[in-house]
């Protein structure tokens, strides 16, 4: 597993070799039919031009992916204004104050993760022990969800991400139950509100900017956006750094620098693709029209390996690139949430390293599984010695 192809693992079947043109029209897993874009730059108008539309792909008769979508009353099905308001009242949850107690939280919490995978002693497998534990805490310690029910909603948000093994009932099933836990959630918080991101947009609500209803589904989004990746983010890494020699001795004995985090969240995006979008009229992109009610998405793996704007665009480059990577997207639906998932990835490799400076992958061909069938990318296990 030295080449950087063998740790991009396994692409939905979507991406495959036609979807690596420019603009590739596509059959998904569901039936429908949409256009691909890898292209960097025909990317960036499907994310941020607002002839592509995610309210309209929301809508039940739109093209669908996954049999499983955020419902439409959800910040991530909205444009606009309405968008623009909730968004607004989002990032102000994050305060200051907030937002460094978390760096100091993520750090502690670290420690002390990597203190356990000591104790035990080798060979241990990241995922189960580390890369996984670290969101969930996270997650549950940013929205006020007691840190026992992680577990409960960790199998539920990974059935919903899945696009070719579980059905549409189970993923029903799986949605409605997560509906009913937030719901429950926000009735407590309510009644005992704490110093966290639900019993903050409940005071927002309560001050009459937010319904019952977006204060529901924007308790969702948060759980659901701020698990999955960053699990996944985090092991990717961390498998990149075990198998690339040049980045383990450029790292070796030292800090791990935002450049390095931002091309490894470009190298190795958790995230394969974007959510569908569905054009409002009809636009050209490159030498295909996208004609009004077609919905595109954006294949993230190859937009971010462009060789027009990434020059030999599989080598992580230590200090840096000019372009911005679309692992977190671009434009109005930029992932709330990146800082976070930025300060884990910096704040795990930094200290794994530091803490098992002879970190390597166990031995035997098992010591590397990856997730299959999910639109999300990352591993079941990741077994390392030291």
């Amino acid at each position: 597993m030295s080449g950087s192809s063998d740790r991009l693992g396994p692409l939905p079947a979507f991406l495959g070799t036609d979807a690596r043109q420019p603009v590739a029209w596509v059959r998904m897993p569901t039936g429908d039919e949409m256009w691909v874009v890898s292209d960097y730059t025909l990317a960036r108008i499907v994310l941020t031009d607002p002839r592509f539309s995610r309210a309209a792909a929301a809508r039940p008769e739109a093209p669908k992916f996954n049999t499983a979508n955020p419902s439409r009353n959800s910040i991530m099905s909205m444009d606009g204004s309405e968008h623009t308001r909730l968004r607004r009242l989002v990032n102000g949850a994050f305060t200051p104050s907030r937002t460094a107690a978390m760096t100091r939280y993520v750090e502690e919490l670290t420690d002390r993760l990597l203190t356990e995978v000591a104790e035990t002693g080798p060979p241990a497998d990241l995922i189960a022990s580390f890369a996984t534990p670290l969101p969930i805490a996270v997650l549950t310690r940013l929205l006020g969800v007691p840190l026992e029910d992680g577990e409960q909603f960790r199998t539920r948000v990974e059935m919903l991400f899945d696009i070719t093994f579980s059905t549409p009932r189970e993923k029903a099933q799986h949605g409605m139950a997560l509906v009913a836990y937030m719901t429950g959630l926000i009735e407590r918080k309510r009644r005992h509100p704490g110093d966290d991101l639900i019993s903050a947009l409940i005071a927002a609500q309560d001050g009459g900017a937010l319904s019952s209803e977006a204060l529901l589904h924007l308790g969702l989004a948060l759980l659901m956006a701020g698990y999955e990746t960053t699990v996944g983010q985090l092991g990717l890494a961390a498998l990149w750094y075990l198998t690339e020699p040049s980045l383990r001795a450029r790292l070796d004995g030292g800090e791990v620098s935002g450049a390095i985090v931002e091309e490894l969240i470009r190298l190795t995006p958790a995230a394969s693709v974007s959510f569908p979008r569905v054009a409002l009229e009809d636009v050209r992109l490159g030498d295909v029209t996208v004609r009004a009610g077609q919905a595109a998405l954006v294949d993230v793996v190859h937009a971010n390996r462009d060789g027009q704007v990434f020059p030999d665009p599989g080598r992580l480059e230590a200090d840096g690139r000019a372009t911005a990577h679309l692992t977190f997207g671009i434009g109005p639906h930029y992932c709330v949430g990146a800082p976070l998932a930025r300060m884990q990835v910096r704040t795990a490799l930094s200290r794994m390293i530091a803490r098992f400076p002879g970190l390597a992958l166990a031995p035997g061909p098992d010591a590397v599984r990856w997730k299959d069938g999910l639109t999300t990318r990352g591993l079941t296990h990741l077994h390392v010695t030291w």
